[in-house]
């Protein structure tokens, strides 16, 4: 029987596609067997029209897939005829911002899973080691008020107005003497047409359009909305207002090495400050899905997404090859101490500001800076220049990155510690003062003084140096352990924080006033103080203690070394010098003293002094330790100082564990799982990855199961979705197996296997 020209009950039925560029709608007749590249041919033949439709695929909107496996059939994809197809070009633009907050319109493939999008930009943009990275959504206050394990879209990332444009497709549409077969087109012009970001005179923001390759490249002025405007959707047809502002040569790609003094105003009012730790862990649920695409997870064309640091584990910093890279890292770190993500004292916020001031100075005075520096180094003689050097070398073969060509502290411990004898197994001793917390009922109130002796990972104490060799009164083993340090300069007060699992214990023991008592409760940490009497011992054992929580003990001579040198260095940096007249003349000539103190310091130090000019002389003071440094190496200098604080690398997440009730959090870090007090902060348990053995997440009901050596962990995630928490730590430990290599290729098949859930 034959209908309309077919065949009827010859198994062929009614398809719809809708072309998203024509505004239109197509029926084809099908088969089940048809296969999705004979689809799309069939469609181009029934459109007939001259256009390139390479980039195109087909998009199944009820079922939120890519049809991308061409051989594959209908049947095989489970389409019927009560299917509606979106045929729609894979690549779409998409509103970045990044690290440095800065704005930049990016065509992104939209088919392909969100990390391979990630290392796809990441190219682009001259960022190596993308694997640290991920996109995830502008949130807003609103959603740090209560726990969400999904938020959709948010009104940020499409919070905008539609306008009709013609763009390049159109023009070429308009053209054909095919057109008549096309309903009206219109297509969205970009959003921030609307609402034109502002910014300093000084600094512009750029706004950086890539297409194919190509960069579209413009200053956006102070003048806002009235200002140049512009279309972003197809640079080579683009007509801006202000075409003095718009380059279209790819050597005019922004700068990302070096990033505005000021952001926009827009930039600033997005930024989010947490103020509980509840509401740090909230922020997390932001993050996409890596193994997705982004049209799966709703992100559409024009949408704001958030480029970020993700995994907080940085490989291989080097400044010839990482300028993009470590700028984009230190502007994340920056904006996470000044908006109070991570905490940190008040000496060292000034410290850091110092920092920031002197990569400021590069860009407000460089040629000043250049001449005093190497007026400065002249006056170093060769012998230090050269040994600088070789330690350098030593360390950088021995696969520890280091920014400071003064290593002095280094030659110094190696002769004092005698670690570099290979045969001699190393060790600490000294009288420390003890003051123990944790467990309550064992608290000592007040600091008491006892020899201590500190080998391999264990720390082990007795009443007086004479009574080393005998009984000791407490031993504890610090692998696993959770060190924290407490210094505050001003009143010359050093401190260590130890909270040790009580399964630490070698003898057994606790204190009870004349001795100590036996303590077998498994499952809390013991909080123990220790206080030292200068910085020398502050750094010497600390940065033991630092390596033994992480099973390495000080015959790793390299890296004990490295750990006290970066601790001295660190809190040298802290110290107040009044400036000098050089550097008087330096900061006068680059007029600072109309600097914007809310980029420089938190706002809750701000509060603490009235006086300007009193903050201000605190940050040039602070400038004066760090004058002479090169800005690539004052960066350097401003990361490692925020990876030496103690919230440094923790994700949070609100979790209930499965043998309790009431809400706690989880902390994943690059090498351990916590599980810590809500309101607190404190360590209620540690979990090594060293000690894991496999982890699985029960998909029905979100539970995740980790499985370690010694105990079972399971818990439902609150805050975010359990995918999220188990990227964290499938993506820590594939960061953990890089190598040295350094013509390493990045194996996207490990990271979505240990990342992706086997879902």
């Amino acid at each position: 029987m034959i209908a309309d020209g077919y065949l009827v009950g010859d198994g062929t039925w009614e398809l719809r596609i809708f072309v998203t560029d024509l505004k239109t709608e197509r029926v084809l007749r099908v088969k089940g067997d048809l296969h999705i590249g004979g689809v799309m041919l069939k469609l181009v033949e029934d459109l007939d029209m001259a256009i390139d439709w390479s980039d195109h695929a087909l998009w199944w909107p009820r079922k939120r897939s890519w049809l991308t496996r061409t051989r594959s059939t209908l049947d095989q994809y489970g389409v019927q005829a009560d299917a509606l197809l979106h045929f729609t070009p894979m690549h779409k633009t998409c509103r970045i911002q990044l690290p440095d907050l800065r704005y930049i319109d990016y065509r992104v493939d939209f088919s392909i899973k969100c990390f391979t999008s990630v290392v796809q930009l990441c190219k682009e943009l001259g960022i190596r080691h993308p694997e640290e990275l991920s996109f995830c959504r502008p949130l807003v206050h609103e959603h740090l008020k209560k726990n969400q394990q999904k938020i959709g879209v948010t009104a940020r990332q499409r919070g905008r107005d539609f306008a009709p444009v013609t763009n390049g497709l159109n023009s070429l549409l308009n053209t054909s003497s095919n057109s008549k077969k096309s309903s009206s087109i219109s297509s969205p012009i970009d959003h921030r047409t609307q609402s034109v970001p502002t910014l300093n005179d000084r600094t512009p923001t750029p706004v950086w359009t890539n297409t194919n390759g190509y960069g579209t490249y413009s200053s956006i002025a102070k003048n806002g909305p009235s200002g140049p405007m512009y279309n972003l959707n197809t640079p080579s047809v683009t007509t801006p207002l202000n075409s003095d502002n718009i380059y279209t040569n790819e050597h005019h790609l922004p700068d990302l090495s070096q990033s505005p003094q000021y952001v926009t105003g827009e930039a600033r009012s997005s930024l989010l400050k947490p103020k509980t730790l509840q509401e740090k862990a909230r922020m997390n649920v932001a993050w996409l899905d890596s193994s997705l695409s982004l049209y799966e997870q709703d992100v559409e064309e024009y949408d704001l997404i958030l480029l970020r640091y993700k995994y907080l584990s940085f490989y291989d910093l080097n400044p010839k090859l990482d300028a993009v890279r470590i700028n984009q890292i230190y502007e994340q770190a920056r904006w996470s101490l000044l908006n109070e993500q991570i905490d940190c004292t008040e000496a060292e916020m000034y410290m850091f500001a110092g920092l920031q001031l002197q990569v400021n100075l590069h860009v407000l005075n460089p040629d000043l800076l250049s001449n005093y520096q190497n007026s400065q180094l002249k006056q170093t003689s060769i012998d230090e220049e050269i040994d600088s050097a070789l330690t350098e070398l030593q360390l950088q073969l021995e696969g520890v990155s280091i920014t400071d060509s003064r290593a002095k502290t280094l030659t110094k411990f190696s002769q004092n510690n005698s670690l570099s004898n290979i045969t001699h197994i190393p060790e600490l001793t000294d009288y420390l003062s003890l003051k123990l917390m944790k467990p309550k009922r064992f608290t000592i109130r007040s600091y008491k003084q006892y020899f201590f002796v500190f080998k391999d990972t264990r720390l082990v104490c007795y009443r007086s140096r004479e009574e080393r060799g005998g009984q000791p009164i407490l031993t504890i083993n610090l692998k696993g352990a959770e060190v924290t340090p407490e210094v505050n300069l001003s009143q010359g007060k050093y401190s260590v924080k130890l909270e040790v699992p009580d399964y630490s214990y070698s003898n057994g023991s606790a204190y009870n006033g004349n001795s100590f008592n036996s303590s077998n409760s498994i499952g809390s940490m013991n909080e123990y103080w220790l206080k030292f009497s200068n910085e020398e011992q502050y750094a010497r054992w600390l940065g033991a203690f630092k390596l033994a929580v992480k099973g390495r003990t000080m015959a790793d001579a390299v890296n004990y070394e490295n750990e006290v040198r970066q601790i001295i260095d660190l809190l040298a940096l802290q110290h107040p010098i009044v400036s000098g007249s050089s550097n008087k003349a330096l900061i006068n000539q680059s007029q600072v003293h109309d600097l914007p103190l809310e980029d420089y310091i938190a706002t809750r130090f701000l509060r603490k002094v009235k006086s300007r000019s009193q903050i201000l002389q605190r940050i040039i003071e602070a400038n004066a330790n760090v004058k002479t440094l090169p800005q690539i190496d004052a960066k350097l200098k401003y990361i490692r100082a925020w990876q030496a604080l103690p919230d440094f690398g923790v994700t949070l997440f609100i979790v209930k564990f499965a043998e309790s009730r009431k809400e706690e959090l989880l902390g994943v870090a690059s090498n351990r799982l916590m599980r810590m007090d809500t309101h607190t902060g404190d360590h209620l348990k540690t979990w090594n990855f060293s000690t894991m053995k496999s982890w699985n997440v029960n998909w029905e009901i979100k539970q995740m199961q980790v499985q370690f050596e010694d105990e079972n962990v399971r818990f439902h995630c609150l805050s975010a979705d359990t995918k999220i928490v188990h990227e964290f730590l499938g993506g820590y430990i594939f960061l953990s197996m890089r190598s040295k290599d350094q013509n390493q290729t990045l194996n996207e098949e490990l990271f979505h296997k240990l990342t992706g859930g086997w879902i």
